[in-house]
């Protein structure tokens, strides 16, 4: 009789999973959209605040590859080429729009840490803060300034902004300028007393 073994060290592979399932407890409860992406681009990671927001359920993501999750033309076009650069063990972040079958098209603020294994970076948490509501307020008020600002320019009346102890000049329209006969780098920064307007 004749007997072929082999002997296999797995203790590597068991404090990785070990490692993996500490982290999964960890990130389960926060509100933070988190995800970890392995070497060959498969979900090992989602929890809740992600599978919430996607209407995903564990399943759908765990063991999944990213192209199967997020769609193939935006893994190739916007994901894997940041997520390549993790993997060289650099941080990246950076701003996508995301059409979402349940939700439409929302503003997303990703970023990528590499997380470190015996043998180099071999994983990436994946973290996800859906921005739309943000920029938004930051186009309202973007338009609003630009409204304002032509609205200031172009009075026909004489109007200045200025601070409320000393009457130092912060702004001044062409109005003002134009009655006056100084340019606004004169003006700026300065009272009506330094400038002698009224005396």
């Amino acid at each position: 009789i004749e007997v072929v073994g082999t002997v296999q060290d797995v203790t590597e592979r068991k404090q990785s999973e070990a490692t993996l399932r500490e982290y999964a407890r960890v990130v389960e409860g926060l509100e933070e959209m988190i995800l970890v992406v392995d070497r060959d681009y498969r979900y090992v990671i989602a929890n809740r605040a992600f599978l919430n927001f996607r209407g995903m359920t564990s399943e759908q993501v765990i063991g999944h590859l990213a192209d199967e999750v997020v769609g193939g033309a935006v893994f190739a076009n916007e994901v894997k080429g940041k997520m390549d650069e993790c993997f060289l063990g650099k941080v990246v972040q950076y701003e996508m729009t995301y059409n979402f079958q349940n939700l439409g098209k929302r503003d997303l603020f990703v970023s990528y840490f590499p997380i470190e294994g015996s043998a180099g970076v071999d994983r990436i948490a994946c973290v996800l803060q859906d921005i739309t509501e943000r920029k938004l307020s930051e186009e309202a008020l973007h338009k609003s300034e630009e409204r304002f600002s032509k609205a200031f320019r172009n009075n026909p009346l004489a109007i200045w902004i200025s601070t409320e102890a000393e009457g130092r000049y912060l702004d001044v329209n062409d109005a003002f300028l134009d009655l006056l006969g100084y340019q606004r780098k004169d003006v700026i920064g300065h009272t009506a007393a330094d400038l002698q307007f009224w005396g």
